[in-house]
């Protein structure tokens, strides 16, 4: 028995000494496998860390760089990157932005000598990521351009690079704009991309149809930390559409916020889906803008898709009813609801749309609701539901198509605008592309600045009956390569404010009474202090040899007393423009600066409001010299010089003139003016109130009624005052008043040496940018608008600022339905479908 037990203990040591399982000791691969790891672990991680530059609004999938980003050039864009510092803090740094050719080359500032570099601060703690929002300016260039790169380099605030990150980005033809989805669940809109309206069926001839066939770059921003939308609302001008479908307001920061609802009064178009939406907007930040609030839900009525298949199904042609999909019906297994609708005072239902759609237009754009949810199948297998997006939710133009090369074409339109495709006959078919022209902007953007936009006065064109879509094609005009809303030197008012500025030149001459005191006192010097001087010391011969010192003694003191006087070393003009919307109190700024200098001068602007954006101002007869770089400086500081230093949110710096020489710069934002301007009909008549800090000499009121242009003059309207006026028609061949004949400001040609208002005072009332029930003001102000601060300072200031009123906006009319459908044209003969129509584009 002692024997067993102990060969038992020989067997359990023998066990635990040879067993490798717990062991500590590590076997020879082991070892080496733990050699090999080491170095990764110690591997030292680069001082920095960038994800790709995200172009707001941006795809949700951009990050890896599969999502399309692209630009417009002439307008501005704001930008995200992610930014992390691995090893140290890195306080003290900045991020400087530009745009590029592919290749690195240097895009100037149109028609200027400038190039533009944009700098905001960067202050990264240690292992700490951070997301930063960058801007960037997209030049309009000579010749042609495919690719942009957008440059964004991380440095040291003394100007030295530590990581330079640079992308690619397309460039966006002049009719394409951004449509962007805020939704809860993006995906059900996907079907969004195969719509004719987003895609315009003319990509089949085209080498890049995935680019130039689109009227709309679908987007959805990435939402996970931020929205990435722009915070400036000047950088929204690419927006065409925002979709939103329960989406949480509250993840836009107050800037987007801000940005968005300016946005909104300039143009932009809000399409909320129902009914979710309407659960959580009216407590957001939209909640006073909406056009309805929520009742209870049920399902949709039959007599509700009777009314839209009765409209927009194409009824008429009896081909398409036996057609699947062409009546949108309800499915009783499964019926579609909507939410009762409580309409605001300013909202109306859109005709035809069994009260399943209202709209409430807030400026010069709208907020359009649906009671139902969008993309509900339903809807999305509906054959005809392009023809409601378009016409009734997008109010685009009613469109024919043809069967030529599949292209498209807008009914009520005009000829001016060959919107879709049309091959260039004369060419290979190999070498065909679009022929899309930049008049298509006006038909695929609602976003209209006069300051941007607006064309030149023109005359008799109040004659006709406007367009019955207001459309609001007339009085416009598309930058050749920005369309719309881009940022625009050589615009109708930027060229008038140039010629203005040259014309002025903001010197004024000395008048007789500075000439007569000059040339006394030089004579009191030359001939009887000069005699006495020398009598007293008994040399009066050398008062001949003192004369020749005693006159350029003289000049050099007339100089500098005729500086002193008039501001000759350094002068300041400004002619500013301000466009207002009915019901908001934020106006969109237009600042055109001029600067004259004696000497050599580097100027600092810097404005008090963050939205500010300024560049150099292009002249077309601008002297070809070496480029030199502006810097706008994004984020706080001071500009000016001891105690003229003034606390500034946004600086252009290093804006150069030449000596005996004047430089232009061209700044915008959007302003509070302190209260808005606004009309109301009363029994007296039309009375006009402005309740912002800003009184108006020689103001005016025009409006279309009926067809016909009726006028009044008001006046001076100080801030704060309303008056009542009558209005009477008008018969001329442009709006014009006698009064303004009276003052040296708004006179045809005023006196040298002021500023010409005339031009734009006109432009303000154009015929052709009046539709039904539009009501405008307009009228200029000498008051010096705050929020600029020039260093070094003018000794000499003149401003004058133009206002113009837009009062009020006529009533929507009823949209119109597509003259017929896509897929009947693509299986009918061409005499079959010119048959249907009677020349005009509508059916009979």
């Amino acid at each position: 028995m002692a024997v067993l037990k102990n060969l038992i203990g020989v067997l359990l040591v023998a066990a635990i000494v040879f067993h490798s399982g717990c062991s500590c000791r590590q076997t020879p691969a082991n070892q080496n496998a733990k050699k090999e790891e080491k170095p990764e672990q110690n591997k030292p991680k680069p001082d920095f860390e960038s994800k790709r530059i995200l172009v707001s609004p941006s795809h949700a999938d951009s990050a890896d760089g599969t999502g399309r980003q692209g630009m417009k050039p002439g307008h501005w864009y704001s930008a995200t990157q992610d930014i992390k510092a691995n090893n140290f803090d890195f306080l003290q740094g900045q991020l400087t932005s530009y745009t590029q050719r592919q290749g690195g080359r240097k895009i100037p500032i149109e028609n200027t000598n400038f190039n533009l570099r944009v700098i905001r601060p960067a202050a990264l703690p240690k292992g700490q990521g951070k997301n930063f929002e960058v801007t960037f300016f997209t030049p309009t260039a000579r010749g042609p351009i495919g690719l942009f790169s957008i440059n964004s380099d991380l440095g040291y605030r003394s100007g030295s690079r530590v990581m330079p990150l640079s992308d690619a980005t397309m460039r966006l033809d002049p009719h394409q704009y951004y449509f962007v989805i805020l939704a809860a669940n993006p995906d059900d809109y996907k079907f969004l991309k195969y719509l004719d309206t987003i895609t315009p069926p003319v990509g089949q001839f085209v080498i890049d149809a995935s680019k130039a066939q689109t009227d709309y770059l679908l987007t959805v921003p990435d939402t996970k930390d931020r929205v990435d939308l722009p915070s400036s609302p000047l950088a929204w001008t690419s927006i065409g559409y925002l979709l939103w479908d329960n989406f949480e307001g509250a993840k836009l920061t107050r800037d987007q916020q801000r940005a968005m609802i300016d946005w909104i009064h300039w143009g932009g178009q809000l399409i909320v889906s129902g009914p979710d939406s309407l659960n959580t907007l009216p407590a957001s930040f939209l909640g006073k803008l909406l056009p309805a609030t929520a009742e209870k839900t049920r399902p949709i009525p039959a007599e509700s898709f009777d009314e839209i298949n009765a409209y927009w199904s194409f009824q008429h042609d009896a081909n398409l009813q036996n057609q699947s999909n062409m009546k949108l019906t309800n499915d009783p297994e499964a019926p579609l609801e909507m939410v009762g609708l409580k309409l605001h005072d300013d909202a109306t239902y859109i005709p035809e749309t069994g009260q399943l759609i209202v709209e409430r237009r807030l400026g010069r754009g709208r907020i359009v609701m649906t009671a139902f949810r969008m993309s509900a199948r339903q809807f999305t297998n509906w054959t005809p539901y392009d023809n409601l997006f378009n016409n009734a939710i997008l109010r685009r133009a009613p469109r024919r198509f043809e069967k030529l090369n599949e292209s498209v074409d807008w009914v009520d339109a005009g000829p001016q605008f060959p919107v879709g495709a049309r091959l260039a006959h004369e060419t290979p078919l190999v070498a065909q592309q679009l022929s899309r022209v930049p008049a298509e902007a006006l038909l695929t953007t609602k976003l209209r600045y006069f300051s941007r936009d607006a064309s030149a006065a023109t005359t008799n064109d109040g004659d006709r009956e406007p367009r019955a879509l207001q459309l609001d094609v007339d009085g416009y005009a598309a930058h050749e390569q920005g369309g719309l809303a881009a940022w625009n030197d050589f615009s109708a008012c930027g060229s008038e404010v140039n010629s203005a500025l040259t014309r002025s030149g903001g010197i004024e001459v000395p008048d007789a009474s500075f000439i007569l005191k000059a040339l006394g006192a030089y004579l009191l010097v030359l001939v009887p202090a000069n005699w006495i001087v020398f009598r007293a010391i008994n040399r009066v011969e050398w008062a001949w040899f003192a004369i020749p010192v005693i006159a350029i003694i003289g000049t050099f003191f007339v100089v500098r007393m005729a500086q002193l006087d008039i501001g000759f070393a350094r002068s300041r003009t400004e002619l500013n423009i301000v466009e207002t919307q009915p019901g908001h109190q934020r106006g969109h700024l237009s600042r055109y600066t001029g600067l004259y200098t004696s000497l050599s001068t580097s100027y600092e602007l810097g404005f008090s409001d963050s939205s500010a954006l300024a560049l150099p101002f292009g002249s077309r007869d601008f002297a070809d010299k070496t480029d030199q770089t502006v810097t706008l400086r994004m984020g706080g500081g001071k500009t000016g010089e001891g105690d003229d230093a003034k606390r500034t949110k946004v600086r252009l710096q290093g804006f150069s003139v030449d000596s005996n020489n004047s430089g232009m710069v061209h700044s915008e934002q959007m302003f509070d003016l302190g209260g808005k301007m606004s009309i109301q009909e009363t029994n007296a008549g039309l009375e006009v109130l402005n309740n912002t800090d800003y009184s108006l000499n020689d103001a005016a009121v025009a409006t279309r009624i009926d067809g016909a242009i009726h006028v009044a003059w008001i006046g001076t309207l100080e801030a704060q005052q309303k008056k009542t006026v009558h209005l009477q028609a008008f018969g001329g061949d442009r709006v014009d008043f006698s009064e303004w004949d009276q003052n040296d400001l708004t006179m045809r040609d005023p006196p040298e040496g002021e500023l010409r208002l005339r031009n734009l005072l006109e432009m303000a009332l154009s015929r052709a940018r009046l539709n039904d029930g539009d009501v405008r003001m307009t009228g200029w102000t000498d008051e010096e608008l705050p929020g600029l601060v020039i260093s070094p300072r003018a000794s000499q200031t003149t401003s004058r600022t133009v206002f113009v009123a837009n009062l009020r906006y006529g009533v929507f009319p009823a949209p119109r339905s597509d003259a017929n459908l896509l897929t009947r044209v693509r299986t009918a003969d061409d005499d079959e479908i010119d048959a249907e129509f009677d020349g005009t584009g509508q059916t009979p």
